[in-house]
């Protein structure tokens, strides 16, 4: 009897500060639920401005023209992959503390909270276009995920997420994983994905927020738009 085919994995790495990362994270959640049989998702919270620093790259608001052109982008990506990309006032901020928190999250509790987490901050920063900085922010936000009740039954022990999140041993750690994820893996930017075939086991690099059909492709799974075949209305919302 032949064994099952091992499945496909999808790896994503991202940043709150990225808005391109809230769309990738958005569109591949979708594409995690049509592909369940087939493929898994893993979310990764990283620091992107040491992956920025570590390959040599600039964010593309350091480069007028890009900063131009993606700002002026913004509004059809939003309506086209259904994903809300409201600018920050005080865009870009130090999202170095909250990537730590997420990273500890990711550690203590279940796949669903860091999604959960992730959206809740995703549409907090580029939903609502408010910049979580200061502990108080950050803390604030925790508390109203932990206060939710939809975390399939899991708590949310605030205090101490935070106060490992705020530890030298987990900044070290993630800065390490980021400075890891360049060396070996060519990161230079986010959203960052990582597929791997569950037919052959051959991996593949990807680097954007519109590479959902050649991954689709590279996989030899179904494709079905930029949504994955739901509607704008289907997405989340706080």
């Amino acid at each position: 009897m032949a064994s099952p085919a091992a499945r496909s994995r999808i790896v994503l790495y991202y940043d709150i500060v990225s808005p391109w990362s809230f769309v990738a994270f958005r569109t591949l959640r979708a594409y995690a639920r049509l592909w369940e049989k087939e493929a898994d998702l893993e979310l990764c919270p990283f620091n992107l401005g040491y992956v920025m620093k570590q390959s040599g790259n600039q964010p593309p608001i350091m480069v007028p023209n890009k900063g131009r052109w993606m700002f002026e982008q913004m509004k059809l990506s939003s309506e086209f992959f259904g994903t809300p990309l409201v600018k920050p006032q005080e865009f870009p901020f130090n999202t170095f503390p909250l990537q730590c928190l997420l990273r500890i999250i990711k550690d203590k509790h279940s796949s669903a909270v860091l999604e959960e987490a992730t959206e809740h901050f995703y549409m907090r920063v580029w939903g609502e276009g408010k910049a979580v900085r200061t502990p108080e922010e950050i803390k604030a936000e925790l508390n109203e995920i932990a206060k939710r009740g939809n975390l399939g039954g899991e708590k949310l022990d605030v205090e101490a997420l935070l106060e490992e999140a705020g530890r030298k041993e987990t900044r070290t750690r993630v800065n390490e994983e980021a400075k890891r994820i360049v060396d070996e893996g060519g990161a230079f930017g986010a959203p960052w994905i990582v597929t791997t075939r569950g037919s052959d086991g051959k991996s593949m690099h990807w680097f954007g927020s519109d590479r959902q059909e050649q991954i689709a492709h590279w996989l030899n799974l179904p494709y079905k738009g930029p949504l994955a075949g739901t509607s704008t209305s289907q997405q989340p919302k706080l």
